[in-house]
């Protein structure tokens, strides 16, 4: 029993390690593709992060990733009712901005359309 046990745990850790990467992933490609980046997407990405890194530093057992990945998912529908917003959209926001670090978005011109470079 102990087996399935470890077995849970790790597809747990790699679970939520490939749901933060995929979130990275697309955050920076849609910033240098020009599009925008919704709030909810930056503060649930956030909340991945932060729960895998909770998880770690507490040594707590890693199946709770399972019941922190629906949490964080719920938390960026909260993240866009207004007085929430006062509090995480900055912290979303700080993220999103660590994630593009180093990415150019594409030029444009006066009337939207992308320049040639």
């Amino acid at each position: 029993m102990e087996i399935f046990v470890a077995i849970g745990e790790w597809l747990a850790l790699l679970f939520m390690g490939v749901m933060i990467f995929a979130g990275v992933l697309h955050i920076r490609r849609a910033v240098s593709n020009g599009e925008r980046v919704s709030i909810a997407v930056l503060a649930s990405n956030a909340g991945y992060l932060l729960s895998l890194l909770g998880v770690l530093y507490l040594g707590v057992s890693p199946l709770h990733l399972f019941w922190l990945y629906v949490a964080s998912f719920a938390l960026g529908f909260f993240v866009l009712l207004p007085v929430v917003n006062l509090f995480l959209a900055p912290v979303a926001r700080a993220y999103g901005w660590l994630c593009t670090f180093g990415v150019d978005p594409p030029s444009s011109g006066a009337d939207g359309r992308k320049l040639s470079s």
